[in-house]
């Protein structure tokens, strides 16, 4: 459901926020993006998510984590291959890769709970696991 809709024609910008009950995987955010971004002719083009509660699961988790390693380049490499499991609002990360302090120094743990709340209106806490190997 478009919840939010601003456009500029002069500026050719576009700012929307989508409200679903089911989760939108990050691959159907960039192709909405770019849909949008094409078929309208933007300069800019601002489109974001607000989520039922209830539409969060680990896919969620994955994608919101790939979205901070965006933002913060010391946090690639650990998360590659990183299970993520949901139970009474504790999310779960095993980590495959170590990394954990350079993980908790960079502020993951925080921007990832603000996240969560904004796109899903949920408090979760988080705990990481390392994967133990023989």
């Amino acid at each position: 459901v478009l919840t939010k809709c601003s456009l500029d024609i002069d500026s050719r910008s576009l700012n929307i926020l989508i409200g679903s009950k089911v989760y939108i995987t990050r691959e159907n955010h960039n192709k909405i993006y770019s849909a949008l971004k094409s078929a309208l002719k933007l300069t800019v083009c601002q489109v974001d998510y607000k989520f039922e509660n209830t539409a969060f699961c680990e896919g969620a988790c994955s994608d919101l984590t790939e979205e901070l390693k965006l933002q913060n380049a010391v946090l690639n490499g650990y998360f590659n291959g990183a299970e993520y499991a949901l139970s009474d609002g504790l999310v779960t990360i095993t980590l495959k890769h170590g990394g954990y302090n350079t993980i908790a120094e960079s502020g993951f743990e925080k921007q990832f709970k603000a996240l969560v709340k904004m796109q899903f209106g949920i408090e979760i806490n988080v705990e990481f696991q390392m994967e133990k190997r023989l």
